[in-house]
């Protein structure tokens, strides 16, 4: 038994002395600097820095990254065009954010979309990842811009205008039988499903079937939208045939009073 424990107690003493004693480590870092092993056995500063104090914005506890004058909780500042973030995988699903060029601020996303969001949740902006839409107040952006259909507020702006130049077109022909599409087509007041809101305007699937031009539709072929502002050339047309109509009228009856008074 006493055997036993010796061998032990010299078995473990043989370990023991084989063993060998760590390297000294060496190296100093600057205050302020997260520390990071520049070789096996040396200690030197890192890229990131962290102040207590705070910036002239009024952030406290700032982490820079590349610069050690932080100047919000989180600032990096490799150099010029060189800074980037990345959040998440691509391979899955990331945002990527980046200054690419001078006075260029790139914002990407990977295999996903990139929304804007308020804090009850509600999108306030949604730009689709496939094809470049952007929805204001909704997910569903089906056309390059889409606005969130019966909004509490409504869009407004100085202007808006739409390329219209000959340059751009070819086949102009002046539109036909204006004053008979007009007369086809119906103006109606009406309240919205959504909301209740009352309104007035025009219904979509009725002017399909005489100015398709104006009319949105969806994949399916059911009419959507209406273009309003495409119906001032149809308008105008309209107009100076109802004038020349006019124009003919008066022309008549000066005629018949000649003839009177003859």
């Amino acid at each position: 038994m006493k055997r036993i424990r010796f061998s032990a107690v010299v078995d473990f003493c043989a370990c023991f002395s084989s063993l060998s004693w760590a390297e000294e480590i060496t190296g100093k870092g600057t205050t302020n600097f997260v520390p990071k092993f520049t070789s096996r056995t040396t200690i030197g500063n890192s890229a990131i820095s962290q102040f207590p104090s705070s910036s002239p914005a009024g952030w406290l506890n700032l982490v820079g990254i590349g610069t050690g004058d932080p100047k919000a909780t989180l600032d990096v500042n490799v150099g010029p065009n060189t800074n980037s973030l990345s959040l998440g995988d691509p391979t899955v699903q990331s945002l990527l954010v980046r200054d690419t060029a001078a006075g260029v601020i790139d914002i990407q996303t990977f295999n996903s979309d990139l929304a804007i969001q308020c804090c009850d949740g509600n999108n306030v902006l949604m730009f689709a990842a496939s094809e470049g839409h952007l929805g204001i107040g909704t997910g569903d952006a089906t056309n390059i811009i889409t606005v969130k259909r019966n909004s509490a507020t409504e869009p407004i702006a100085d202007a808006w205008t739409t390329y219209s130049s000959a340059r751009w077109k070819v086949n102009i022909q002046p539109l036909s039988n204006a004053m008979e599409k007009i007369t086809r087509l119906r103006g109606v007041a009406f309240d919205w499903k959504a909301n209740g809101k009352h309104d007035i305007g025009v219904v979509a699937e009725e002017v399909a079937r005489v100015v398709p031009e104006i009319v949105g539709f969806e994949p399916n072929g059911n009419a959507k939208s209406v273009d309003y502002g495409r119906l001032a050339p149809l308008l105008i047309e309209a107009i100076k045939e109802q004038q020349a109509e006019i124009g003919e009228l008066k022309a008549e009856l000066k005629e018949l009073a000649r003839k009177a008074s003859d």
